[in-house]
């Protein structure tokens, strides 16, 4: 499959957004770090990435068109380890993020399906690579 480098506008941003955040990312790894004994090991390996400068550099430019995908329709899938950290921007029109939550974040609560439209500008970040997936969205 041919996979031609992404527009120059967006590269610079990507590198733009990496390097403001990738300060952000440590202090909160290093904070879920103290507070987990079972995932240090994840959260170690995710810092050297961080480190390396490989967080956010795996660029994939997604075009969709025609019906909407309903909730009932969703291909659920977990992502491989190149989303161990996923961040996901609205360039243009519309999108639904839909995802799979327990309430109050509780494990031992009912899983609900959620849909969340998505307009330009919104960005969302998740760690899809993990079963038990993180995700903020944040909207502009």
């Amino acid at each position: 499959m041919e996979k031609p480098a992404a527009p120059i506008r967006l590269r610079a941003f990507i590198e733009a957004m990496r390097r403001t955040n990738a300060p952000r990312l440590v202090e909160a790894l290093r904070e879920a770090a103290a507070e987990t004994v079972s995932e240090n090991k994840l959260i170690a390996k995710i810092l050297q990435l961080i480190e390396k400068g490989r967080v956010f550099a795996d660029i994939a430019v997604q075009i969709h068109a025609g019906q909407a995908v309903g909730t009932q329709d969703v291909g659920w899938h977990t992502d491989g380890p190149n989303s161990i950290i996923h961040a996901a921007l609205s360039i243009a029109g519309s999108r639904a993020l839909h995802s799979r939550r327990h309430a109050d974040e509780q494990p031992s609560t009912p899983e609900e399906t959620i849909a969340e439209k998505m307009q330009p500008g919104d960005v969302y970040v998740s760690s899809p690579a993990v079963s038990s997936g993180l995700c903020f969205t944040a909207t502009n």
